[in-house]
């Protein structure tokens, strides 16, 4: 695949280097489209088996259980509730099912 596009795109009559990207590119019109739509065909037919769809993927936390994320920069603006103002937020984070029932334990006010 590479080859073949090098060989559309690279300057055959350039002097050649070890690495063949240091050639001269050919001018745009100069490209042989042939040899690019090939080079095209086969990067796509390539694709599925150099890389996955994300619709395949899963991803999961410990255990198979859901992922933990951790917002750091809410850290300084979640300090500057009051203890009611962090209950009532949290109760409502529990309710919607954003933190745990066991999130709230042992929470203390910094």
């Amino acid at each position: 695949m590479r080859a073949l596009w090098d060989e559309a795109t690279l300057d055959p009559t350039a002097k050649k280097s070890k690495d063949q990207r240091q050639r001269k590119e050919r001018k745009p019109k100069e490209f042989d489209r042939r040899l690019m739509r090939e080079a095209c065909e086969i990067a796509k037919d390539a694709a599925p088996y150099m890389h996955h769809r994300l619709a395949t993927m899963e991803h999961t936390g410990k255990d198979g259980g859901s992922i933990e994320v951790l917002v750091k920069r809410a850290a300084a603006s979640l300090q500057a509730l009051s203890q009611a103002e962090f209950d009532t937020l949290l109760g409502l984070m529990q309710k919607i099912g954003m933190v745990s029932a066991s999130a709230g334990e042992g929470s203390e006010n910094s």
